[in-house]
């Protein structure tokens, strides 16, 4: 694990992610805006419900955000929990399945993933995608998460990889191309809006990233054994500024077709997998 986190780390999460709920669904998942920063969440969300393969499932969502997730859960016919640590995301979340037939067979609240409130051995499944990144002590979250799975339940994690090459590619971009180039501006703008949400005592936090290696080592020293995985978002930095259109198409392909891949691994910037207790 790679760890970039700074001072006042939970705050820091916590305020960004409250200020951005209200633009967290449609920056993010909304299908008619999909672009090359939004295309990583979907993909990451079409990976994971891949991996549900059971239906009447009782289902805990770690970091549900606006409740994405959960309402894809609640489809397929599972009775689910969603736990995240912004009170303004729970609200988000509680409104949208509110206005749906399943509003009974979703709870929501706010909660710490390192002491968990429910019982021992009470869910079929845990979700916990992008969560791990921001933790101080992701030792801690694992084992509560392990502590409330049924016997053979599994877990399904998400987190960011190492991205050397895109760093380089970064690096490589701004020394040639960002002066010539209005949509490098226009996108580093863009993301500087959504990077550096809240007060500016809080702006600045960082995430750690893990190799699959060392993510399936971290999860096999609590006791899970693995059963699934996925290496997920190709989609090329420069094509994604420079043809974005053709840039997803290229992702697309690459996500649907080498997610398990070895050798091409290492040009993904996530990596999921599935774990059983």
């Amino acid at each position: 694990m790679n760890s970039k986190l700074g001072p006042n780390q939970e705050k820091k999460v916590k305020n960004y992610f409250s200020n951005y709920a209200n633009a967290y669904y449609k920056e993010n998942y909304d299908g008619s805006l999909k672009n090359c920063y939004s295309y990583s969440h979907i993909v990451r969300k079409n990976h994971i419900m891949r991996m549900i393969d059971f239906n009447q499932g009782r289902i805990l969502d770690i970091g549900c955000g606006p409740g994405v997730i959960t309402y894809s859960l609640l489809l397929q016919g599972h009775e689910v929990w969603g736990v995240d640590v912004s009170e303004s995301m729970i609200k988000e979340a509680s409104e949208r399945i509110e206005q749906t037939e399943f509003k009974q067979k979703a709870h929501f609240s706010v909660g710490d993933i390192t002491s968990l409130d429910f019982p021992d051995n009470y869910f079929d499944a845990v979700i916990c995608s992008g969560v791990l990144e921001y933790l101080e002590n992701d030792d801690k979250a694992l084992k509560e998460i392990y502590r409330v799975l049924k016997f053979e339940g599994v877990a399904i994690f998400g987190v960011p990889k190492p991205r050397k090459i895109y760093a380089k590619s970064i690096e490589i971009i701004r020394k040639i191309l960002m002066p010539s180039v209005p949509t490098l501006v226009r996108i580093k703008r863009k993301r500087s809006n959504r990077e550096y949400r809240g007060d500016s005592s809080t702006r600045y936090f960082g995430h750690n990233t893990y190799t699959s290696s060392t993510l399936d080592s971290i999860l096999n020293g609590v006791g899970f054994k693995k059963l699934d995985y996925a290496n997920y978002h190709f989609v090329s930095l420069f094509l994604c500024l420079l043809a974005p259109n053709l840039s997803l198409k290229v992702g697309e392909k690459l996500d649907e077709l080498y997610y398990k891949s070895t050798c091409l691994s290492s040009f993904s910037k996530g990596y999921i997998v599935k774990v059983q207790k």
